[in-house]
Parts: C-alpha cells; sequence; structure tokens
C-alpha cells in the first residue's frame, strides 16, 4: 500500500484489499498528505481486521464507539458532543458491559431505576432515545433483532413564563456585542442553543440575506435574515470558522453563555429567569400571537412533529388565563368572592 501525488492537491492510494494475489484498487482523495495517510492507515487496520462475527458475544462497549464514528458522520455536531458524554458518563458505566443479544426490558428498566434517582424522568426518557437509536444501528448493521421498546417514562413539561417582546428587546439590547447577536439568532431565529453555536462563517449569506442551519438529526434549513440580525452578525463577522467562537477554547464554538445572561438581565432590569430555550419559547409563541400559520411556525422551529409546535397553544392559553385572572383585581370588592376561573 502506498501515497503518492497525483496532481495539484492531490493524492493516490494504491491498495490490494484482498492481499497482493487480489484485485489492485486505487482511491484519489483532494487535500492535504496528512489527510491521505490518515485514510491509508485505516485502510491497513481495516484489511488486517477479520471479517466481523455475527452479533453473538459483542458487549454495548466492544460496539458503540463504532456508533459513535458512524454518528458523527451523519448528525449534528451538538448531537454527537452529548451523545459522546452520555455513553461516557452513563451507558459504558451502567450498560457497557452487557452483551447486546441478552439486553431486554430488564436491563433498561434497571437503567432506569439508576437515573431516575439522580435526574428527571425527562432526561433519562432522552437518554434511552439515544441508547434505542444505538439498538436500532445494530439491528441495521448486524444479525440483531431486538424484542422490546424503551418505553418513555411519564413526565409533564413545565408550562415556560416567557418574554414580552418588550422584556426580550430590553434584554438584547443591554447585551454584550458579541452575545448581542447570538441571543438574537436564538430568538429571531427561533434557533437551539446548539444550533446557533455552531454556525459557521460560510453558513451566511449576507448578499441575500440567508443562514444555512444544520438542524438536530443533522439535516438542513434555511431562513431568511431579517435587518435586526443582520446588523448584529456583521459586527462580529470573522472571516472564517464559527461565527460564535470562544475565546478560551482555540476557536471551537462557545458552550456557556450564562455569565452573559445575567449580564444582561440586571441591566434590563427583568426580574424573570432567562435561560437560551426560553428566547425560543418566547418567539415562538410571539408568532402564535400574531395569527401565523402553525404549519408555518413548524417549519420555521424545525420541529419534526406539528404535536411540538401545538405544544405553544398550551403556552398561550396559561398566560391568558393569568391575564384573566390579573383582571379580578380591578374587581369591586363585593364580587371578587364569584369564581370567575
Amino acid at each position: 500500500m502506498s501515497v503518492r501525488p497525483f496532481g495539484k492537491g492531490k493524492w493516490q492510494i494504491d491498495y490490494y484489499p484482498q492481499g497482493r494475489r487480489g484485485m489492485r484498487k486505487r482511491i484519489v482523495l483532494t487535500g492535504t498528505k496528512e489527510l491521505a495517510q490518515s485514510v491509508e492507515s485505516e485502510l491497513r487496520k481495516m484489511i488486517k481486521t477479520k471479517p466481523e462475527p455475527r452479533l453473538t458475544e459483542a458487549r454495548v462497549d466492544d460496539l458503540f464507539p463504532e456508533y459513535l464514528e458512524w454518528y458523527k458522520l451523519n448528525r449534528a455536531p451538538s448531537s454527537y458532543e452529548d451523545i459522546e458524554r452520555l455513553y461516557r458518563n452513563q451507558f459504558k458505566k451502567h450498560l457497557g458491559y452487557f452483551r447486546i443479544r441478552d439486553l431486554t426490558r430488564r436491563q433498561i428498566e434497571y437503567y432506569q431505576k439508576i437515573r431516575t434517582s439522580q435526574v428527571s424522568n425527562r432526561t433519562v426518557t432522552k437518554e434511552l432515545h439515544y441508547f434505542s437509536g444505538f439498538l436500532t444501528w445494530c439491528e441495521k448493521h448486524f444479525d440483531y433483532k431486538r424484542s422490546f421498546r424503551i418505553e418513555k417514562l411519564p413526565y409533564k413539561s413545565p408550562i415556560p413564563i416567557i418574554l414580552s417582546f418588550d422584556e426580550v428587546v430590553r434584554f438584547i439590547e443591554n447585551s454584550d456585542t458579541f452575545y448581542r447577536a447570538f441571543f438574537l439568532c436564538l430568538y429571531s431565529l427561533g434557533l437551539r442553543f446548539s444550533e446557533a453555536r455552531f454556525i459557521k462563517r460560510e453558513d451566511i449569506d449576507m448578499e441575500n440575506f440567508l443562514l444555512r442551519v444544520k438542524q438536530k438529526g443533522g439535516s438542513y434549513k434555511v431562513l431568511p435574515l431579517n435587518k435586526w440580525v443582520s446588523a448584529a452578525l456583521q459586527e462580529i463577522m470573522p472571516e472564517s470558522g464559527y461565527v460564535f467562537a470562544s475565546k478560551w477554547r482555540r476557536g471551537q464554538p462557545i458552550r456557556d453563555v450564562r455569565g452573559a445572561i445575567r449580564r444582561a438581565r440586571i441591566k434590563a432590569k427583568i426580574t424573570k429567569k432567562i435561560y437560551p430555550h426560553l428566547l425560543r419559547h418566547s418567539v415562538a409563541t410571539h408568532l402564535l400571537g400574531k395569527n401565523i400559520n402553525m404549519r408555518t411556525i413548524q417549519i420555521y422551529l424545525g420541529h419534526s412533529q406539528l404535536s411540538s409546535t401545538e405544544f405553544y397553544t398550551h403556552v398561550m392559553t396559561e398566560h391568558l388565563r393569568e391575564a384573566s385572572k390579573a383582571l379580578m383585581l380591578d374587581l369591586p370588592e363585593k364580587r371578587k368572592d364569584v369564581d370567575y376561573t
């Protein structure tokens, strides 16, 4: 096997998948020599590796690292970060030593029992959703058929106390220049925290006022940029790389904005608790209040199911209920004994 130049910026790898007596194959790569050498190294390992046995003795720990490699290529970077951290901290410890063919509902219930003593039902359900994806991958790539489904644990999503439009404006205008652009992406574009932090310079088309976003699951959507967001982005736009790169992580995207939120909230004199996803909640509710079509909001937010968008009708109802109760304060004392709710 060898690597040799093949024109400007190109490299050719010659190799024999079945050994010297087998058919010769060539791969031409565009990029650096280091990239070509890395690919050659992987080819050498694969050729030396014996064919994979059927899924008989393989444990979760044996296959999950390979699943992570596949996940990194096929899913969003933020999702990969989540599942890689989850495997390292939880799956490896609690499920890693089980043989995949021996996994049953009992092992899943064992995991649920341990984790529900530490975190909420909602978090455990999300973790096992990731693990279910791993088992689905095993079904597609190996001789394995799952005999059980992972049931969701019961939980009720709390109704968020959203920000009014005036509070959003005050909060954003009192943010530092760098974070003002970031918070505008969360609110004006309705982005998830993970979607906004991974925006790159090449994703932004200032000439046509468009932004390409990699969503949860790895698919892309294109959103229009309004003048408010465009102006804020132009103030911080780098020549290349991540738009919201951390000063402390060598060009990697930011991870923690709690300090920036606290500073802006105090300056804006807002007493409500603010967190990144609240800005997404707020814009969804504001759009619904403007009578924007539900399907349009679904596409804008990138919800795979309309039921996720319909959640915001409950948010609006609860806030209208609170407004209705507030009107009771203006009623004469003699009428306050009537229950109007």
